[in-house]
């Protein structure tokens, strides 16, 4: 990722918090915005090492589109490797 290769992960971050924060967000098809909430929730996961984060973008993922698959996928995970650390 050039985020990765720049030094920029914190810009991206905060990019993608503007963008989720935005009301366009509400403008979006329910399964556009999971798809949206689900590559960020990604970012901040993989890129970001931020997993709160990322469980409260994937929640959110589902709230708006149960049936998404790779957000549950994702969200397993997350709370799988935490149940593990603990």
């Amino acid at each position: 990722v050039a985020a990765v290769r720049d030094g920029r992960i914190s810009e991206l971050g905060a990019a993608y918090d503007n963008l989720l924060q935005s009301t366009k967000m509400k403008l979006l098809l329910a399964p556009i915005l999971a798809e949206v909430l689900t590559r960020a929730a990604a970012f901040f996961e993989e890129m970001a090492a931020d997993a709160d984060k990322a469980v409260t973008l994937l929640q959110r993922a589902l709230s708006v589109a149960p049936a998404n698959a790779e957000a549950f996928s994702r969200l397993e995970g997350l709370l799988t490797s935490r149940r593990d650390c603990t």
